[in-house]
């Protein structure tokens, strides 16, 4: 109640610190971002993905922007189900594919060219896509004191600007053109600067 002394002064109020730093521009929000699922398909019993950390194509990202003008990634996540688990006919036992997954923070385009590129990479490791019961997530680094990119182009500066990098997918088993599974990325970042 205004004029209440009871809840002390109006600067210590844990409203008045909210809306300070609300105003505050070099305030700085963590949030939580998603992609829509994605899935990966073979081709030719191959398939080379990179999965970008750019947010511009997210979904909530315009209301992002609309906020704040300035952006850097923390971490990002991958989380995978393999297509068995919700139909047990999608991969037979003769040809279990396998799955190569690593960080790349100097690219956010060009697809891997082998799994050989792909086990190169500092932060790498080797799943297979089937005979796992549970989906399982793989980590990126974290970057808590990357350097801020612009909201409105957020992988523009290059490496450790922003949310430039993206995660490297190279699947391949002997032939095929099949779905081996689901996968979406999330996104910890970091923003400031109220528009």
């Amino acid at each position: 109640m205004l004029g209440d002394e009871s809840e002390g002064p109006l600067e210590e109020s844990s409203g008045y610190q909210m809306a300070s730093m609300l105003i505050n521009p070099k305030a700085v929000y963590e949030f939580r971002i998603v992609s829509d699922i994605q899935n990966i398909q073979l081709s030719s019993g191959v398939a080379l993905i990179t999965v970008s950390w750019n947010p511009s194509g997210l979904s909530e990202w315009s209301s992002v922007t609309a906020l704040f003008t300035e952006v850097r990634l923390v971490q990002a996540r991958l989380h995978y189900a393999p297509y068995w688990i919700m139909d047990t006919n999608a991969i037979t036992p003769s040809g279990v594919p396998i799955l190569a997954i690593g960080t790349n923070l100097g690219v956010t385009t060009v697809s891997p060219s082998s799994s050989a590129a792909v086990f190169t990479l500092a932060d790498s490791c080797f799943k297979p896509t089937s005979g796992w019961r549970d989906p399982w997530v793989f980590s990126g680094p974290r970057r808590p004191n990357s350097v801020w990119g612009y909201t409105s182009s957020p992988v523009a500066g290059g490496i450790d600007t922003g949310c430039y990098g993206g995660f490297q997918i190279y699947a391949e088993r002997s032939s095929g053109s099949d779905f081996i599974g689901n996968f979406f990325i999330e996104l910890i970042v970091e923003v400031r600067g109220r528009s």
